[in-house]
């Protein structure tokens, strides 16, 4: 419980301290996160996947270069068991007001609760980046992100596994500014592809955690009767059940490892910021190409609103 306990108290305090202090020109900012998640669930005598929504407030500070620090505990109110299933803990730089690009490059980590309600992972590292070029009509868009993280197989044995992601393609942001509010609407066009081993909770692939159908999506299947209460949502110390060919822990790429595109995505994000309040919705629907990424399309949504004090 202290490890959980730890990162709270830490970024309660950073907060405290670098508000009183203008100088540093450190911005604090407190939100609150709604999007959805796949869960455990019960549907009869069995274990099934379903959908849920996850609630999660995020406490950050930024410093004006755009290095900055957030710290984000995630709720549920769905599935086997309701409640804190994971601490998200970011750093990295942000900057999203300047002339030519917009970029991003973090780290997260992810400590997970045992919350038996989560899928398993073993991703709980991720490191991810974006680039938007603002300077012509249809901005190019680039995000690509690694997760990573200790699994053990079937054998007992552990080995270090990971998921990459990449997307690209273009988007326009339609801006409006008045008396009163501010903000901007962008409909994007992007192809997202990856190896897409795991279930996860990835910001380059949220097609996937998001998506109470992701087990047609990756490539390590799991029984969600056989391991619902089999320590899920470690991070590390389980096992999955493969379907397919095998998957190597030797670190040799097997084919299950190769990347390859995954779907054509379609989305729109807006933001409406009055005085220190913003609002900002996203709406995201992923076609799938090819066999092994499902028939199904798949969709995303998501609402922040965030004061900065």
């Amino acid at each position: 419980m202290t490890k959980y306990l730890l990162p709270v108290f830490a970024c309660n305090i950073t907060l405290s301290v670098f508000a009183q202090d203008k100088a540093m020109q450190l911005q604090p900012m407190v939100a609150l996160r709604i999007d959805p998640v796949a869960v455990n669930s019960i549907s009869g005598a069995d274990t099934v996947f379903a959908g849920s929504v996850s609630f999660a407030p995020l406490f950050s500070i930024r410093h004006k270069s755009g290095l900055g620090l957030t710290y984000s505990p995630k709720f549920i109110f769905g599935g086997i068991k309701p409640g804190l299933y994971v601490h998200e803990i970011t750093a990295g730089v942000e900057q999203y007001d300047k002339d030519i690009f917009d970029y991003a490059l973090n780290y997260c980590h992810y400590f997970f609760t045992n919350n038996p309600a989560i899928p398993f992972t073993p991703l709980n590292h991720e490191i991810y980046g974006s680039v938007n070029y603002k300077k012509t009509w249809l901005n190019p868009l680039v995000s690509i992100g690694i997760g990573f993280g200790n699994d053990i197989s079937e054998r007992g044995v552990s080995s270090m596994v990971y998921d990459l992601g990449a997307s690209a393609g273009v988007g326009h942001s339609f801006k409006w500014e008045n008396a009163v509010t501010s903000g901007y609407v962008r409909p994007m066009l992007l192809a997202n592809g990856g190896t897409n081993q795991y279930f996860s909770l990835l910001n380059i692939t949220k097609y996937i955690g998001r998506n109470k159908k992701f087990n047609q999506l990756i490539n390590n299947h799991i029984n969600p009767s056989a391991n619902a209460n089999a320590g899920r949502g470690r991070g590390n110390g389980n096992s999955t059940t493969n379907s397919g060919s095998n998957t190597s822990t030797s670190g040799i790429v097997t084919d299950k490892e190769k990347f390859a595109l995954n779907n054509i995505e379609s989305g729109i994000e807006a933001s409406i910021e009055m005085a220190n309040f913003s609002f900002r919705p996203t709406i995201n629907a992923y076609f799938p190409i090819g066999a092994s990424a499902g028939t199904d399309i798949a969709g995303y949504w998501q609402l922040i609103i965030e004061y900065r004090f």
